[in-house]
């Protein structure tokens, strides 16, 4: 029978561990386990990672989820939409029903096409920071205006922005202070900061 190294004896070291680290999913991801909460070992979301992702270039699903939370949080490993993305569609390839659901809430397009106000301004500021997509100023500028015109006031903001700067819409100054005027009048403190 195998070891669960979350549970065993409460202690998991490497010394214990190394006979199956080599080639064993199922240990590695449970060694990354314990690194994640301390668990026999020092925490370290870094050590975590390293565990997850050996699990997880093995097909190991709950091993890919956990990596692609890893890289969405930045625990441990760099801040990456790609990786977070990557990872969390491995997993949802083997039915893992939790990485289906991150990945869909990477995915701010599929929820924006469908009105969803919050995702329509994630993917316009996805399109303005070249998060896991092209930049494309005049996709974040479309994209804040359908979002600033369901009175968004961070969209109302960028949308400011994008006419003061010239950025996917024609410079204007005289559109750039009607959008920050409406977010500056629900009290986005940016947006008063601008006019």
């Amino acid at each position: 029978m195998r070891k669960d190294y979350t549970t065993y004896n409460n202690k998991a070291t490497e010394t214990d561990f190394l006979y199956e680290y080599e080639t064993d999913a199922d240990a590695q991801y449970n060694f990354g386990i314990c690194c994640l909460f301390g668990r026999g070992v020092e925490q370290s979301y870094a050590e975590a990672a390293k565990w997850f992702r050996k699990a997880a270039e093995q097909g190991h699903a709950e091993a890919q989820y956990n990596l692609g939370i890893c890289y969405n949080y930045g625990e441990g490993v760099a801040y990456s939409y790609t990786e977070a993305e990557k990872w969390y569609r491995e997993a949802a390839e083997q039915g893992h029903t939790e990485a289906q659901q991150c990945q869909e809430s990477l995915n701010p397009k599929f929820f924006a096409e469908r009105g969803d106000v919050e995702a329509q301004f994630i993917l316009g500021d996805c399109h303005h920071y070249s998060k896991g997509i092209e930049k494309s100023y005049i996709k974040d500028a479309e994209w804040y205006r359908k979002t600033a015109e369901q009175w968004n006031v961070g969209a109302q903001c960028n949308l400011g922005y994008c006419y003061k700067k010239g950025e996917g819409v024609e410079q204007s100054y005289v559109e750039a202070v009607k959008w920050y005027r409406k977010a500056a009048e629900q009290g986005y403190a940016a947006a008063q900061f601008n006019l």
